[in-house]
């Protein structure tokens, strides 16, 4: 179990590091490095060494036991080896495994993310049940209907088959109501609903690791970034004031963020991340070489990452059925010399 948590871990750094290098690279490959070192954790590589394909492979796999620090502090020396069969202590059996808790782990957060799944119904059902239809709303090129509600921000997005928009009632007569429509549709339009579901999966499952956590966020953050790029290249200076008019006003106040609500695109964030986004709007980002290079480095070492899978069972068997002989060999050399020294006596 230890070799696929170092796989996991080994990739996830490469990807983080490769998007904070790509910080001028458009955010849309920074969100698909980082969905990479997500989607990672759900890769069993600790039996990818049974399978056949890899069996003549060992040669280049790196054994996780061999670096444990406790070995090198713990290692038994030769008067230690041979000891009598009354010293060894049997393990105890009732202490759960590594594999018992990561299985209830998983299935704790499969429980959670059922828990966001029945609360985003519920809350769908709320918003339908309190809300209107926008009389204007029959804008070129929208296909989604837009409709007000009291409930929530001043504007988000939901549905997986039958996508809204949900604006609050103050948001009809604000000057910034077209930016702010056009970045809820260009959301629907890139597909971001389901990305946001599948995060939303992967950050429930994995509650309880805090790297997984920290992509998650920076995933979300990448599509709100891509999205605010797309709005920026269609409505230029004007959807930048808007932003920012929109997110420093009083409505980011109002907005906490809770981990165990559904998820929701929200245009509203953090405070800081909110600043960050209409700071990077002045930022022109195009593909540049360079980026596409620390991408291809951040997969390539992600790729040797899980190739070094620990073939556990056939090194360990060969490994202790190398060292039986010798013991035996020793013992049978150290009672030959014995009785050698005994008849010269």
């Amino acid at each position: 179990m230890m070799d696929y948590f170092v796989t996991c871990t080994i990739i996830s750094v490469c990807c983080l590091l490769a998007s904070l290098g790509m910080k001028s690279a458009p955010s849309r490959l920074n969100f698909y490095v980082i969905m990479l070192a997500l989607i990672a954790w759900f890769v069993p590589w600790q039996y990818f060494s049974q399978l056949p394909l890899f069996e003549s492979t060992s040669q280049y796999t790196v054994n996780v036991a061999e670096f444990s620090f406790l070995n090198t502090l713990i290692a038994p020396t030769g008067a230690q080896v041979i000891t009598s069969e009354s010293s060894i202590i049997a393990p105890v059996s009732w202490l759960p495994s590594l594999n018992h808790i990561f299985s209830v782990l998983l299935l704790s957060g499969i429980g959670l993310f059922t828990l966001r799944v029945a609360m985003y119904v519920k809350l769908v059902k709320n918003l339908k049940a309190n809300s209107s239809l926008y009389s204007t709303s029959k804008r070129e090129n929208c296909i989604y209907p837009i409709r007000f509600t009291s409930i929530g921000g001043p504007a988000f997005a939901t549905g997986l088959v039958n996508p809204v928009v949900w604006l609050t009632p103050e948001m009809e007569n604000r000057k910034e109501l077209n930016s702010v429509i056009e970045h809820e549709l260009t959301h629907l339009q890139q597909g971001d609903i389901y990305w946001t579901w599948l995060i939303c999966f992967i950050e429930s499952v994995f509650w309880w690791n805090p790297i997984c956590s920290k992509l998650a966020r920076l995933a979300k953050e990448q599509l709100e970034l891509s999205c605010d790029e797309k709005c920026m290249r269609k409505l230029k200076g004007k959807y930048q004031l808007d932003l920012a008019s929109l997110l420093l006003s009083e409505h980011e106040k109002k907005s906490k963020y809770n981990f165990f609500t559904p998820p929701l695109l929200n245009i509203e964030h953090s405070k800081s991340f909110n600043i960050q986004r209409i700071k990077m709007l002045n930022k022109e980002k195009t593909m540049k070489s360079k980026h596409m290079v620390m991408a291809l480095a951040a997969l390539s070492f992600s790729a040797l990452a899980a190739a070094q899978i620990v073939d556990e069972n056939p090194k360990n068997e060969q490994h202790s059925a190398q060292k039986q002989p010798a013991v035996l060999s020793d013992n049978y050399g150290g009672r030959s010399s014995d009785n050698y020294l005994g008849r010269l006596i």
